[in-house]
């Protein structure tokens, strides 16, 4: 056991070995997905298997070395010297690890490589942290046995980062090489769409039914919120944004700030959507009005808009403003901190919960809208066979 998160008690229990040990979890069920289906290798039964026993099926059959390769980069290509760098050099350029998918033969198969950096390993078990949740189940997991809580949650934080990069790399072709390349706009709607996409794949990676057209039962409901509320156990891109030590004027943060908020927005409400059985395809936040520079003594900027929402090419505008308030400005008391964070929190379930219940009723109302909402997400899913 080599280094050991600080973010929770018993933390001398949870080290980078096991860390290292989520990673593989965590390719095992993407691997598992990918590599599903007629005269393949696995099957997606397995998926509803928890982690352990995912890993000795794996081990049963041999598929560990056919299927899957976890590695630790100790510093990028081309960079030497044994020296560390700080870690803002660490957090811009050292930070994305890289994912290879190889087409492979006898028997015919997808091979998936992770290579993590150093920095996205340590920080990643750093930041990690238990889950807020009032799922008795998941409460008594953490209070009984740690350990295997912050393994199934950790490993489940890692399958959606996994998705959402093969999301990129495969279906949307933008990787470590060309990303510059895509920038503004172009971000904006690749996230929007990485994100949505990689909720869906999540679910299909714990062995759960996807719906869109505004049924569910209890529960599958059930399940579906318990695999997103374990999903929300770290926060190593937050610690990656504070180490960055990027030197930007007020009106870019504020910018940034906005677009994080409609990012948050989007991947809160697509995963609300799966749990309520209204699965989108597509889905992207917009706000209406300008930037406004304040005239009282907090001084900075603020949205004049409402946030308008965008399901399966229909457009919701909830009416409600975002809300942009910097939470991540630790000269602020913790408490105005608390403050500006629970606000967030309630003006992004408002939204939510209107956007949910309007779109839930143009399914009810609409068949032509629960038709589109299927035929695209059966057009989507026959994309995400990925080979």
């Amino acid at each position: 056991m080599t280094r050991v998160s600080t973010d929770w008690q018993g933390n001398d229990l949870f080290s980078l070995d096991h860390a290292d040990e989520c990673f593989r979890n965590a390719l095992r069920r993407v691997a598992t997905y990918l590599n599903s289906g007629a005269n393949r290798l696995c099957s997606l039964d397995w998926l509803k298997q928890n982690d352990d026993c995912l890993a000795r099926i794996f081990e049963q059959n041999g598929l560990d070395d056919q299927l899957i390769d976890y590695f630790v980069s100790n510093r990028p290509e081309g960079i030497r010297g044994a020296a560390r760098p700080p870690d803002d050099v660490r957090a811009e350029h050292e930070f994305y690890g890289r994912f290879q998918f190889q087409k492979r033969r006898k028997p015919d198969r997808m091979h998936v490589t992770f290579t993590s950096t150093e920095a996205f390993r340590e920080w990643g078990l750093q930041r990690l942290h238990p889950p807020a949740t009032d799922i008795k189940a998941l409460v008594d997991l953490f209070d009984e046995d740690p350990v295997k809580a912050f393994s199934q949650a950790y490993t489940n934080y890692l399958v959606k980062n996994y998705w959402h990069n093969t999301v990129h790399s495969l279906l949307q072709k933008i990787n470590e090489l060309n990303f510059h390349e895509f920038g503004g706009d172009a971000r904006y709607d690749s996230d929007f769409a990485a994100d949505n996409i990689a909720n869906i794949l999540l679910l299909r990676a714990y062995g759960c039914v996807i719906n869109c057209r505004g049924r569910i039962s209890l529960a599958n409901s059930d399940i579906c919120r318990r695999v997103f509320a374990l999903n929300r156990c770290n926060r190593v891109f937050a610690e990656r944004a504070i180490r960055r030590n990027e030197d930007q004027d007020p009106l870019a943060k504020f910018q940034e700030r906005s677009w994080r908020f409609r990012r948050q927005v989007a991947n809160a409400l697509s995963a609300e959507l799966l749990c309520r059985g209204a699965a989108v395809s597509d889905i992207a936040v917009y706000l209406t009005g300008g930037i406004a520079k304040r005239k009282d003594n907090r001084g900075g900027y603020y949205h004049t808009g409402s946030v308008v929402i965008r399901l399966n090419q229909i457009y919701i505008n909830t009416g409600i403003p975002p809300y942009l308030e910097d939470s991540s400005d630790l000269e602020r008391p913790q408490k105005r901190l608390a403050t500006i964070r629970k606000n967030q929190h309630m003006r992004v379930a408002d939204i939510l919960s209107h956007t949910a219940t309007r779109y839930a009723s143009i399914l009810s109302n609409d068949s032509g809208a629960r038709e589109y909402a299927e035929q695209s997400l059966s057009m989507l899913e026959t994309k995400l066979k990925f080979w």
